[in-house]
């Protein structure tokens, strides 16, 4: 007998005409050497609360569904009530891309969904549910959006972004697959709570499908749009599992709606392989002005993994690091059909953020550029292409080891810090940096001539990233960065920027002078017949308080 026992739950309704539903959650070890495997894949949490301020989720989002040939319309928003009890909605609204607000007698048990459509006929006739409200006003926006869950008093609830650019995962954007909260504990308007859907056409009103398949461990991992001197691009896959996957009949393309290229039978790779395609192979194009590559399913049946990339430097492949993880970067060098090689990084690197002043006023941010090599670098013409927007005027070039730093507000960093000797300071940036975290980009420009549908030639300006960083308020990142007056730094300009371990709060404890706070009086302690056995001082916010002579 083997050593290993599967042991699972059965339920059956007591009536042969009602439908049970029942909830197993929550699974834990029982024992030291009993191993409870949940069936949850990989990334993915129990659905519950996404907030401290309601027990109520917003689960799902279908913002962008794949076009129907019966003209059925099946954009939708999902909430969860993950509390044990009822929560009556009545007079709640939903607001931001839409607007929507739940009739009176609107109660959603405990454990259970509601869906709010903007075509409720559509979904109850495709999906066969009941549990769906609408039609809302206004529509979910196809490229970005932000829904809210707002109470009786207009108090915001939850707050929910959703979007197709990196790193939101661009299947849910037009491919028929929606956004699932998969990590709760995240929060609803953190990126990384969202996932894809399991199925293309989603799970409204019901919990989300567990789907847990040999080809969920196939990936794009690597790919070239142009190889230098007229060398070809190429797509890779790669097995991030240990076991050997069929993935005939699986189609990698650029369009959801057309099977460019299907992989042939009787292909099989192994645990860790790799399988390559030539780009004069894939029929279609590869373009370094940036798109969107598929994998399916046979059949088209759902999407395995998808990628948007950005415009792509000649010879300069696109890949995951290590083999398999979620972040795609810039490589050193193109391994077509083997492990990919070591990041690209470049010399001028985004190297400090004053996000979130401590004045509370944005006038005061800035960002600061070091130029690590050990050559010259002209940045004229780079410009910031996420967070803010600014251009590097004519002329500027960093030496090696000298700093630039691009502010908001010009005038005011040099009310706050003086003329700077050591660095080049430029501004004004348009925008401000999010307090809640956000992507900044520093980009360079490059030009791509592409052939229009009539044939003809023509010239584009794109911009290839040089350096960008995600940084967030909370979790590892630095807690005196989010308004306590300090700033984030980079620890080691050769570091991986993504990590927020290699960023740390700015010391500012050595900038500020002591400020004195004297008083000379008569002191009316009322009632004395117990004398003075303490004093007390209530300071209003974090610092550091010296007392003396008292």
């Amino acid at each position: 007998m083997s050593n290993i026992i599967y042991v699972g739950f059965c339920a059956a309704s007591k009536s042969s005409t009602n439908v049970a539903t029942i909830n197993f959650g929550f699974p834990a070890n029982t024992s030291t050497n009993v191993n409870l495997v949940s069936g949850l894949p990989p990334g993915f949490e129990p659905l519950g609360p996404s907030s401290r301020r309601t027990g109520l989720v917003i689960s799902e989002i279908m913002y962008h569904p794949k076009r129907r040939s019966d003209g059925r319309d099946i954009e939708y928003l999902e909430i969860f009530n993950s509390q044990p009890f009822s929560e009556d909605l009545s007079g709640y609204r939903i607001s931001g891309a839409i607007s929507y607000e739940f009739p009176q007698g609107t109660i959603l048990r405990g454990g259970n969904f509601i869906v709010i459509a903007k075509s409720p006929h559509d979904i109850v006739d495709i999906y066969g549910i009941t549990n769906v409200l609408g039609p809302y006003q206004g529509r979910l926006e196809n490229s970005k959006g932000v829904v809210q869950l707002e109470n009786r008093l207009g108090a915001i609830l939850l707050s929910a972004h959703f979007s197709g650019d990196p790193p939101w995962p661009c299947a849910a954007d037009g491919s028929g697959h929606s956004l699932v909260l998969g990590r709760p504990s995240y929060g609803e308007s953190d990126v990384r709570a969202w996932k894809l859907s399991s199925q293309i056409g989603g799970s409204p009103g019901k919990p989300e499908p567990i789907s847990i398949e040999p080809l969920n461990m196939i990936c794009i991992n690597e790919f070239l749009a142009e190889g230098v001197k007229g060398a070809q691009g190429f797509i890779e896959l790669y097995n991030h599992s240990t076991n050997q996957v069929d993935i005939s009949g699986c189609i990698i393309t650029d369009d959801p709606d057309i099977p460019r290229y299907i992989i042939p039978n009787g292909t099989k790779l192994g645990g860790g392989g790799f399988y390559a395609v030539d780009r004069s192979k894939l029929g279609f194009d590869l373009r370094r002005d940036g798109q969107k590559l598929f994998l399916f399913a046979p059949q088209m049946s759902r999407v395995i993994d998808a990628i948007r990339f950005s415009p792509q430097r000649i010879g300069v492949s696109y890949g995951r690091y290590p083999n398999g993880n979620d972040a795609i970067v810039e490589l050193s060098r193109p391994t077509q059909a083997a492990p990919n090689s070591f990041p690209l990084i470049h010399d001028v690197v985004i190297n400090e953020i004053y996000y979130n002043p401590v004045s509370g006023d944005s006038n005061d941010e800035f960002i600061e550029l070091f130029n690590k090599g050990t050559n010259w670098v002209d940045i004229s013409g780079w410009r910031f292409t996420d967070g803010v927007s600014f251009e590097m005027p004519t002329g500027t070039r960093l030496a090696p080891g000298s700093f630039a730093v691009v502010t908001k507000n010009i005038e005011r960093f040099r009310e706050n810090y003086g003329e700077i000797t050591n660095a080049i300071v430029l501004g004004n940036f348009s925008g401000s940096l999010a307090n809640s975290g956000e992507r900044i980009a520093l980009s360079e420009p490059d030009f791509v001539i592409i052939t229009n549908r009539d044939g003809s030639l023509i010239t584009n300006r794109i911009w290839l990233t040089v350096d960008d960083v995600r940084y967030y308020d909370g979790g590892q990142w630095g807690e005196w960065a989010d308004g306590g007056g300090s700033s984030l730094e980079l620890k080691d300009p050769n570091s991986d920027n993504s990590l927020a371990s290699n960023w740390a709060d700015s010391d500012e404890s050595g900038k500020a002078e002591w400020t004195i706070i004297e008083n000379t009086g008569v002191l009316d302690l009322g009632y004395s017949g117990y004398g003075i056995g303490s004093i007390e001082i209530l300071m209003l916010g974090p610092g550091e308080c010296l007392v003396d002579d008292v």
